[in-house]
């Protein structure tokens, strides 16, 4: 499996995996845009702002402010930890941040911490920073108009249509990338870099299927990216063909420099057969939207840290509004025999629920929140 993870990272190092989200300005992060620099006072506010929540941690975590030894992985995880409760655009300055006060820190699992720092895309503005004032609100109304959930009754009204009435060449290709991807979660760009791997015991001739899936841009000072494991292994031989195909045709399509335009043509062909099947509705169904409905319906089955752990992110604040709850999952039948994380990722994302959770009951204790809050970490 870790042999299947760095192959993937290396035939990938130079994909950024983070379009479609907001990265930060330029930084020692991964996540940083090309060309663009950062100049002395910026760089010395984010050390600044670095040292702050450094202390911060110290104070909560109870340890004295000239205590310097503390594990840099256990910092970035009591960081992660307060995501859910900050808006898209500080969370980013806080990343930056720190970023530039752990480049410095001479411990052995800081490349750990860097990697986890790495693993973060802040979703829910992927617009904001590329376009003009002008577009940015336009691409903002836009992302308004699109559906946060895919109902199971109207996303078999699609499929009926695609095998029934569609005459598109594009049909195929839509029904395997809707079916693969609400039961994998991925983001519709995550195609253009995933390996599929599969094995049968020849004993028991069961069959055990792994998707693994670039989800953070490869390119940085260490030389790897970040790739999360899906265990496909229960899920029903059709629906495991159909991310088998995905994952190969989106590879494919990436190498042909055609990704894009092909992602393009499946959406709107699903934004077509929507007009025609569904006049009426006001938001209309997107790719997506099957990612949606793959957070909403995983909220019901599995713990908030596997959730997290499965679709690659911790949500901010300000996102929040863009991921599916719980009340909106498919019924459990409808759900059926689904996807889950492997133990050492969701360890990861389990310690920043950790702090999370210990944070806000310590808040309650205080007064300063109220005693019936919920200290669930979001997913």
């Amino acid at each position: 499996m870790k042999a299947s993870k760095k192959k993937l990272e290396a035939a990938h190092k130079d994909l950024d995996q983070s379009d479609g989200a907001t990265p930060s300005m330029k930084s020692p992060s991964a996540q940083a845009r090309e060309n663009t620099t950062v100049s002395k006072a910026t760089s010395s506010q984010y050390l600044d702002r670095g040292r702050m929540l450094i202390n911060r941690y110290k104070r909560q975590q109870g340890l004295p402010q000239d205590y310097d030894d503390f594990s840099a992985t256990e910092f970035v995880a009591w960081l992660i930890s307060n995501k859910p409760d900050l808006k898209s655009s500080t969370w980013r300055v806080y990343r930056q941040a720190a970023y530039h006060t752990l480049m410095g820190k001479p411990d052995p699992d800081i490349d750990v911490a860097l990697d986890m720092l790495d693993n973060d895309i802040v979703e829910g503005d992927e617009a904001s920073g590329k376009r003009s004032g002008k577009q940015d609100r336009l691409a903002k109304r836009t992302s308004a108009m699109k559906e946060k959930k895919f109902p199971k009754a109207e996303m078999d009204m699609v499929f009926a249509y695609l095998q029934y009435k569609s005459r598109s060449k594009m049909a195929p290709i839509l029904r395997d990338w809707l079916e693969a991807t609400v039961h994998t979660g991925l983001r519709p760009v995550e195609w253009r870099a995933t390996a599929f791997q599969s094995y049968q015991d020849p004993k028991t001739k069961r069959r055990y299927c792994w998707l693994y899936v670039l989800n953070a841009k490869a390119t940085n000072a260490r030389g790897n990216g970040v790739v999360r494991t899906l265990d496909l292994s229960e899920l029903p031989s059709p629906i495991m063909n159909a991310v088998a195909r995905m994952s190969s045709r989106g590879l494919e399509w990436h190498e042909e420099g055609r990704f894009d335009n092909v992602k393009s043509q499946v959406g709107q062909l699903l934004y077509t057969i929507g007009e025609d099947i569904f006049p009426r509705r006001k938001k209309h169904f997107s790719l997506y939207s099957c990612r949606h409905q793959f957070v909403a319906n995983m909220k019901s089955v599995l713990e908030p840290a596997e959730v997290s752990a499965l679709s690659g992110h911790v949500v901010t604040r300000t996102a929040r509004e863009f991921y599916g709850r719980a009340q909106s999952a498919w019924g459990i039948d409808d759900i059926g025999p689904h996807a889950r994380p492997i133990a050492e990722e969701v360890a990861t994302v389990q310690q920043s629920a950790d702090f999370y959770e210990a944070r806000i009951e310590n808040l309650k204790l205080a007064g300063v929140l109220h005693g019936n809050t919920n200290s669930e970490f979001p997913s």
